[in-house]
């Protein structure tokens, strides 16, 4: 990993996933690039999570109660995955926070930005690969995570 220039993490969590996989995988990749220096690291998200500063909806408030409720060991994790950013101000990094995530085409035909997220938003693999790519591409979306949905 330390002759790479960018980073894009899609770890999935499962039911027999390692406590805090997402976390310290996180943490690995961010002490590499910054001890390196350069690089980007982008990363998949959850809708799930709410960030500083920002006022969910009542359905984005619900979907993080039952999301605790049903999924607490990935929820804390995603979580303390974007806690783990603000440790590491001066690593470039990136990324999207699907609500539902599946599988399905490549369509470039999606939604990223600071919208209200719905319980029925979803984006498929492709897609959300696309705009992953997309930020390693440019600053846009430098410290912030976005929302994708069709």
């Amino acid at each position: 990993m330390t002759d790479s220039d960018h980073i894009l993490f899609a770890i999935g969590y499962v039911k027999d996933s390692p406590e805090n996989l997402c976390t310290n995988a996180t943490r690995h990749i961010l002490d590499i690039l910054k001890s390196k220096g350069h690089g980007k690291f982008v990363f998949t998200g959850a809708g799930t999570v709410a960030l500083s500063g920002e006022q969910p909806s009542f359905g984005g408030r619900f979907a993080h109660f039952m999301s605790k409720l049903f999924f607490k060991a990935k929820q804390e994790d995603k979580e303390n995955q974007y806690a783990l950013l603000d440790k590491f101000p001066d690593v470039n990094w990136s990324s999207i926070r699907p609500f539902k995530i599946s599988e399905g085409k490549k369509t470039e035909q999606y939604q990223l930005g600071f919208m209200k997220m719905e319980l029925s938003a979803s984006i498929s693999y492709a897609d959300a690969a696309h705009a992953m790519l997309n930020m390693l591409k440019s600053d846009e979306w430098k410290h912030q995570s976005p929302f994708i949905k069709y």
